[in-house]
């Protein structure tokens, strides 16, 4: 249980990091494109 638990929580973390990373890349992309 331990183990799928640590696992799950991995996964969110990783989700929630992808998707701070491509919003900050979105707002890069567009202060370039100014």
């Amino acid at each position: 249980m331990q183990i799928k638990k640590t696992g799950k929580i991995i996964t969110v973390v990783a989700a929630t990091a992808a998707l701070i990373v491509s919003l900050v890349n979105d707002k890069k992309s567009k202060n370039i494109n100014k």
